[in-house]
């Protein structure tokens, strides 16, 4: 697994002169260093224990403003022997900062992973405070 630590997840500086939303219209974003972990325990290993778990880990950049985050979560079999359905839940990435015209604000990241359909989703939110 690559360790995303040791790369420089970047904040970014916007424009000045235009309001938060002329600096940053709809965007995509690129994703990096993706990486898919998976961990199960085998049968015939009695003297291993530990519920099997998938674990989904990347780099996400937004086009519109240079941010880029990591973002890691994980799906934990249960004691029936079943994965949980949290298709719909959304995992908080690493926060990160952007300067607006001079004031700092925080840019929220987040992200879900359907297991089953195997489609990724990424949100991200910040308030430049000029409505």
């Amino acid at each position: 697994m690559r360790d995303l630590s040791s790369r420089k997840l970047a904040s970014a500086k916007a424009p000045h002169g235009a309001t938060c939303s002329e600096k940053f219209p709809p965007t995509t974003f690129a994703l990096a260093s993706i990486q898919y972990i998976k961990i199960e325990y085998a049968l015939y290993t009695p003297d291993l224990h530990g519920p099997n778990s998938t674990q989904m880990v990347f780099e996400v950049t937004n086009a519109a403003n240079g941010v880029s985050t990591g973002c890691s979560f994980m799906r934990v079999m249960m004691a029936n022997g079943e994965y949980p359905d949290d298709s719909k839940d959304w995992h908080p990435c690493l926060d990160r900062s952007l300067d607006v015209d001079g004031q700092e604000v925080t840019v929220g990241t987040s992200a879900r992973f359907d297991w089953n359909a195997w489609n990724l989703a990424v949100n991200q939110s910040w308030t430049c405070g000029d409505g």
